[in-house]
């Protein structure tokens, strides 16, 4: 399976450059005055969101994989084993960031509400806890802890195998979706429309996984749900999202586009993509940090032509570095001994 599943980390190699990419072209274009000179290319990096596309095929990866990796499980630990394993694959790189983001945050003049706030930030949930997210890359991951607690719950009560049920989910989480842009459009109710959507793409990627090992789903029923799927998002679109086509239903087209073409056709493997999807993770969490620690000592000088190719190139190796580090040390390693304390336990039994 390891073979069979290999170009999945090319996969979110992909991704994790689309976010940098498409996060150094938004802050380039934001924080430049002469931006007057290129106005057809700030146009376009204001009109379309290409980070958002790397973001929704981490979700479509997510669900591809979370949902199948425990459905086929048996035992009375398997939920508590769950929860385990991907606490120590989100939490210590998580919070080694949240430790660079103070670092970040003092060094450039970022004010921290308060300490209670850096606290609420280490649940990875702080939203729920009434505090913001002390940088703005955090935002979806209180999404993937739910999608997680749903996924545990379905396996819980049976249903997780059941592709009707995921069927029906998926349905529900994108009617949620329409009816929370209705009530922002129409009387202001501040609902979180971002999370029904998210979830249901993360959704829809567990039903792709369904087509993707034969079980019994045809190519049709796909077809009528991605349909749905972006009806939905039209609709929630068009009531509240009011930032045009390429900031949203695009971006989610395009990521469900590459991700197809990946899982379906592609299928390719390449050693700089593997790197970059072995280090995804923490890729995903520093490189907005590594942003903003090279456009601080940058300055205007970064807003150059020439200056835009030392940033970004700057940019990169600082995240690299950073994820590298943070990979090692707070992924692989708490990996290895989760992995050495599971053989213990076997070989106690």
């Amino acid at each position: 399976m390891k073979s069979k599943m290999e170009f999945l980390q090319n996969l979110r190699g992909c991704a994790a450059l689309l976010v940098l990419i498409g996060h150094f072209l938004d802050m380039y274009v934001k924080h430049n005055d002469s931006t007057i000179q290129f106005a057809s290319f700030a146009s376009f990096v204001n009109s379309f969101e290409l980070g958002r596309v790397g973001v929704i095929v981490f979700f479509l990866i997510t669900g591809f994989v979370v949902p199948y990796s425990l459905q086929n499980k048996q035992g009375s630990s398997i939920i508590s084993s769950f929860f385990t394993r991907i606490a120590l694959r989100l939490y210590p790189a998580f919070w080694f960031s949240i430790f660079v983001a103070l670092i970040v945050a003092y060094g450039v003049g970022i004010n921290i509400e308060s300490l209670e706030q850096v606290v609420a930030n280490f649940t990875m949930i702080p939203k729920y806890l009434g505090y913001e997210s002390v940088q703005g890359a955090y935002w979806t991951l209180h999404l993937l802890i739910v999608f997680y607690i749903g996924t545990a719950a379905l396996y819980y009560f049976g249903y997780l195998k059941c592709l009707k049920v995921r069927t029906f989910t998926l349905l529900a989480f994108c009617l949620v979706a329409v009816f929370f842009a209705f009530l922002r459009f129409n009387y202001g109710i501040r609902v979180p429309i971002v999370m029904p959507l998210g979830l249901a793409t993360m959704v829809l990627g567990s039903i792709m996984r369904s087509y993707f090992e034969n079980e019994g789903f045809n190519l049709k029923h796909l077809a009528i749900i991605c349909c749905v799927y972006f009806i939905c998002l039209y609709l929630a679109q068009i009531m509240y999202y009011k930032e045009g086509w390429g900031r949203w239903f695009f971006p989610y087209f395009l990521g469900l586009v590459v991700f197809t073409a990946f899982i379906y056709k592609i299928r390719f493997t390449n050693s700089l993509l593997s790197f970059f999807g072995k280090i995804s993770y923490s890729c995903y969490l520093l490189h907005m940090l590594a942003l903003a620690v090279v456009f601080n000592i940058m300055k205007n000088s970064a807003y150059s032509y020439i200056g835009i190719v030392y940033s970004f190139l700057l940019t990169l190796l600082l995240t690299v570095s950073l994820s590298f580090f943070s990979y090692y040390l707070f992924e692989k390693l708490p990996g290895e001994l989760q992995k050495k304390l599971y053989k213990y336990k076997q070989g106690a039994l």
